[in-house]
């Protein structure tokens, strides 16, 4: 109990972290984009709102429900309390659906503790998009796949097999409702669970009953029947999510008929971050992560071929939902390279949910290497280097899951000075922009504290090419420090264009020089 207690700390201090490093004053892409989604439906009162979100309806839902019972703000839900929630609900379903695949509450423990140390993760689950929920459920899923595959001892087979086939079929729905494109992922790596354990030969060498795998392709089959009437029926906007699907498998035909790569989304790696090499020291556990996720997935492959009958077959279910994942993240990243125009950095977003599984499978291989190797020093020492050496990934982990400055050249932070001179300036501006640094921080910052874009067919802009063509510009310690970590100066405007200040955020104009200027 004392080391669970210790696992919800740590979830807790983290969600934490995210909102004290900002003073709960941050805001990005997707926080951005819900904070509209979810007002929207509770102006329309309906799942299908004016403009909806097109990929689910079930989190704008369930975020209304809360701020109904709560009474919180919109605002405070996202800013403050969201990056919370998700960080326990990590946390929590990881620790219990590790503890029932595992069969060791520590190993568990210790999964559930690592999945901190991937910050992809940690950003995913603590920003505030639906993703918190479609990672829990993902959990979830899993977990009561892995009951209905086992009755106890004694119980009715029908009994069991409706009770938790419809556990599991209201969590596939609700998976899907989220985000339709999430739960099709899911499915997917589900039926490539089943095809490598057939091809791998695991039923026989495991010695598996015929109703095992019926009862999972019966699974399999009705998750895809409710993908379906979820796109057919129950939520029309979702079906661009068959186009995104569709895209991809014909973006992977053009890969493997040897097209030439015509995108590549990784080189922002060179100018998003400060520096480099500390990126690469600060993302190096992923590899480690990864590497000996694969080397436990192969020895597990192994070692239940050359042992028929071996207790823990969980423990090659598990294997095989890594390397389903794995799969799709390879494919991910050759539709990347050849350009997705429904989406850019697909990997990305898998990536996560490959995590899931390589933190146990991460575990396990520590867990086999330990036992053949002798460390030096006592328990104590051992305990104390373990310590030291998690502190230092859920350090880096954690700097760069809140795109610290100290890492990262794209911030989240933003002051209320900039957003009161933002929005000043479009109460009295109409069909103009504003230039408010390269970065989409000030973008993203007003619609979470405004709810809406910048009205008045007004613009912020924030692009280089901008730059120049904008005639109002946005200066404030914030952005003249961005704007400096990228060699971008703020356009060539006197002290005396000078229109607007609030002592600490300030809108420059620029004098029109000929009668075709504004």
């Amino acid at each position: 109990m004392k080391r669970l207690s210790a696992l919800g700390t740590l979830a807790f201090l983290t969600g934490a972290y995210f909102v004290l490093r900002y003073l709960g004053l941050w805001s990005e892409n997707d926080t951005a984009v819900f904070r509209q989604m979810i007002f929207n439906m509770q102006q329309a009162a309906t799942i299908d709102p004016p403009n909806p979100y097109t990929h689910g309806y079930a989190y704008q839902a369930l975020a209304s429900t809360l701020l109904g019972l709560t009474g919180l703000t919109l605002k405070d839900y996202l800013q403050l309390y969201s990056p919370v929630l998700g960080s326990l609900l990590l946390a929590l379903f990881g620790y219990v659906t590790y503890a029932r695949y595992l069969t060791s509450r520590t190993q568990a423990l210790v999964a559930a503790s690592v999945l901190f140390l991937v910050p992809e993760l940690l950003f995913t689950v603590l920003r505030g998009n639906h993703e918190k929920f479609t990672v829990t459920l993902t959990l979830l899923a899993a977990l009561l796949f892995l009951r209905l595959l086992t009755p106890p001892p004694g119980a009715s087979p029908v009994t069991h097999r409706v009770t938790w086939g419809a556990a599991l079929a209201l969590c596939f729905f609700a998976l899907n409702a989220l985000n339709l494109f999430f739960g099709s992922t899911f499915l997917i790596s589900l039926t490539l669970t089943l095809l490598i354990l057939l091809i791998a030969n695991v039923p026989l060498h495991l010695r598996l009953t015929r109703t095992f795998f019926l009862t999972a392709a019966a699974v399999v089959l009705g998750g895809w029947c409710l993908v379906t009437l979820d796109l057919l029926y129950v939520y029309p906007p979702a079906r661009s999510d068959f186009s995104l699907l569709t895209t991809a498998s014909q973006k992977l035909l053009d890969l493997l008929n040897f097209k030439s790569a015509t995108f590549n989304p990784y080189t922002a790696i060179q100018s998003d971050w400060s520096n480099p090499v500390l990126y690469q020291f600060v993302t190096a556990f992923r590899w480690v992560l990864l590497g000996s996720a694969v080397l436990n997935t192969l020895l597990e492959f192994r070692a239940f071929r050359r042992a028929p009958g071996a207790p823990d077959w969980t423990r090659v279910l598990m294997a095989g939902f890594f390397a389903a994942s794995l799969v799709q993240l390879a494919a991910a990243v050759g539709v990347d390279l050849l350009g997705l125009a429904a989406g850019s950095n697909l990997q990305v977003r898998l990536y996560s949910y490959v995590v899931l599984w390589a933190a146990p499978q991460f575990v396990l291989f520590v867990v086999r290497v330990s036992r053949r190797i002798t460390v030096p020093g006592g328990p104590a020492v051992r305990g104390a280097a373990l310590l030291a050496v998690f502190a230092v990934l859920l350090s880096s982990s954690v700097l760069k899951s809140t795109l610290d400055p100290v890492l990262s050249n794209r911030w989240l932070g933003y002051h209320p000075s900039e957003i009161q001179a933002v929005r000043t300036w479009t109460q009295h501006s109409q069909s103009s922009s504003i230039w408010v640094g390269i970065d989409t921080r000030i973008v993203f910052a007003y619609v979470a504290e405004s709810g809406v874009f910048v009205p008045r067919f007004n613009s912020l802009s924030a692009s280089p090419a901008e730059r120049v063509g904008s005639g109002f510009a946005l200066q404030s310690p914030l952005t003249l420090s961005n704007n400096r970590i990228w060699n971008l100066p703020l356009p060539e405007l006197l002290l005396g264009d000078r229109i607007y200040d609030n002592g600490t955020s300030q809108i420059l104009w620029r004098h029109p020089l000929t009668q075709f200027q504004r």
